[in-house]
C-alpha cells in the first residue's frame, strides 16, 4: 500500500515526567498505555493514522522510544520504519519540534488518548487544512461548548 506525504507526530509522553493518575490507576507507566477496548489507547490512534492513505510516517514522541517495541501490534510498523520512536523533550513545543525534526511536511499533530480517531477523520482534517490554503492550523477536535465564552456567573 502506497503512504501519503502527511507525516503523523502522535504526542505521547507524560506531562512532566509525572505518572497520569488514570495511568496510575490502570497499572501502566503512561496514560497512552491504559487500554481501551482491549488495548492501549496509543495502539487504537495509531491504527488510525496507519490506515490513512494520506499519511506516511508516524512518529511517536515518548520519554523512552524503546518502549514502542514492547507493543506486539507495533514491531512490524516499526521495523518497516512506517512508525518511528522520538524521545520527548522537557516541554510540549520542543516535544513537538523534536517530533517534526528532519519530517516531511505538512504534519498532523495529535496525542495517544484520541481514541476517537478514524482515518475519515484524518481526512477532513486535512481536507479543512487544504481548503484553508494548507498552511494553516486548524483543531483535530471540535472546540468543546461554550470554548471562548465566560463561564456563567463570570465577569
Amino acid at each position: 500500500m502506497r503512504t501519503g506525504g502527511t507525516t503523523a507526530i502522535l504526542l505521547a509522553g507524560r506531562r512532566d515526567g509525572a505518572t497520569d493518575p488514570l495511568a496510575q490507576a490502570a497499572g501502566v507507566t503512561h496514560k497512552c498505555l491504559v487500554p481501551v477496548a482491549g488495548q492501549p489507547m496509543l495502539l487504537h490512534v495509531v491504527e488510525a493514522l496507519v490506515a490513512n492513505r494520506r499519511i506516511g510516517q508516524v512518529r511517536v514522541v515518548i520519554e523512552d522510544p524503546a518502549l514502542l517495541a514492547g507493543l506486539p501490534p507495533l514491531r512490524g510498523l516499526l521495523h518497516s520504519g512506517r512508525v518511528v520512536g522520538v524521545a520527548a523533550q522537557l516541554n510540549l513545543v520542543d516535544s513537538v519540534l523534536a517530533g517534526a525534526d528532519g519530517a516531511a511536511f505538512p504534519l498532523l499533530i495529535t496525542t495517544a488518548d484520541n481514541v476517537m480517531l478514524t482515518p475519515e477523520a484524518v481526512d477532513e482534517m486535512l481536507d479543512g487544512c487544504m481548503a484553508q490554503g494548507g498552511g494553516r492550523r486548524r483543531r483535530l477536535h471540535p472546540p468543546r461548548v461554550g470554548a471562548g465564552r465566560p463561564p456563567p456567573g463570570a465577569a
